[in-house]
């Protein structure tokens, strides 16, 4: 790719190698999603969970299960390249209505947090609490055969006043 950018006269590229993506997440205000496609579109949620406003191409479908398109970030027809930087445009213009997205993103990644993950498995299954303050979830469920969540305190107590142990 280096030398695309010669070729396409781009000026201002880097190319950072393999890195942790949390402090570019901290610095940016938007998230660019471009892949073809995903499985799940776990760096969405990271990029969320650091207030950046996600822009993705409709290229899998986990996405609609991640962005509510116009709320928490944008959804692209996929390969859409006018409307999406029609999208990036309008989100750099509009810096509160990014920041009311950003803070929706924010709370709305929560439901994928792990806490939350296993207290909604654990309301669909049986749960028990073992001695060094794990939970172990057994479901009928064969995806759900043995897993193990460890849990602050106050969770646990969240589980044990909204499922009985």
């Amino acid at each position: 790719y280096k030398h695309l950018l010669s070729q396409w006269v781009l000026t201002n590229v880097s190319f950072e190698g393999l890195q942790a993506p949390l402090p570019y997440y901290q610095r940016a205000s938007i998230f660019l999603m471009v892949s073809a496609f995903e499985g799940w579109g776990l760096t969405i949620t990271e990029a969320q969970w650091c207030k950046c406003v996600p822009i993705a191409f409709d290229s899998f479908g986990a996405l609609h299960d991640i962005i509510e398109n116009g709320k928490n970030g944008y959804i692209v027809a996929d390969n859409d390249i006018h409307s999406y930087v029609q999208q990036l445009t309008y989100l750099m213009d509009h810096v509160d209505l990014r920041k009311q997205m950003a803070e929706q993103g924010y709370w709305d990644c929560q439901r994928f947090s792990t806490e939350n993950i296993a207290i909604s498995a654990a309301l669909d299954s049986k749960v028990v609490l073992t001695a060094v303050g794990a939970v172990k979830i057994e479901s009928n469920h064969a995806d759900y055969a043995f897993k193990v969540f460890d849990f602050k305190a106050t969770t646990i107590e969240t589980i044990q006043g909204r499922i009985r142990i």
